[in-house]
């Protein structure tokens, strides 16, 4: 069983938006953070860098993405890479998502707008443990 890095300035991130704009400004502002960023457009492409990387730390994926939302594409991710910690990301109100949907456990949801300085302080707490 591999272990979590405990190293933020080395624990990659994939971060995963259909909408680029999102991906550029979390890429430049978990960078600044230490973190290696790795982004992806759409579930399909980030179970590829999932088999082209082998090993990340953390998903950080939106919800609502069309073809496969971020729930499928966790529970899928989590096959590949059960030690990733997924966290997941909405613009949508949460009454509205059917968060039962979501994993039982290893998740944490945050709804956009979110402080970049919270999202790093929850990366932080989840790579120490």
């Amino acid at each position: 069983m591999t272990s979590i890095n405990t190293e933020k300035s080395t624990a990659t991130i994939l971060i995963v938006d259909d909408e680029p704009y999102i991906l550029d400004m979390l890429r430049e502002q978990l960078a600044n953070f230490g973190y290696n960023i790795i982004t992806a457009c759409s579930g399909t492409e980030a179970l590829q860098k999932a088999e082209e990387f082998k090993r990340i730390d953390i998903l950080l994926t939106d919800i609502m993405m069309p073809y496969m939302n971020g729930i499928e594409l966790a529970k899928n991710f989590n096959k590949l890479l059960p030690e990733t910690k997924i966290f997941f990301m909405s613009g949508y109100t949460f009454p509205s998502l059917n968060i039962h949907e979501l994993p039982k456990e290893n998740h944490s949801v945050f709804e956009k707008p979110f402080s970049i300085d919270r999202l790093n302080c929850e990366f932080s707490k989840v790579l120490t443990n």
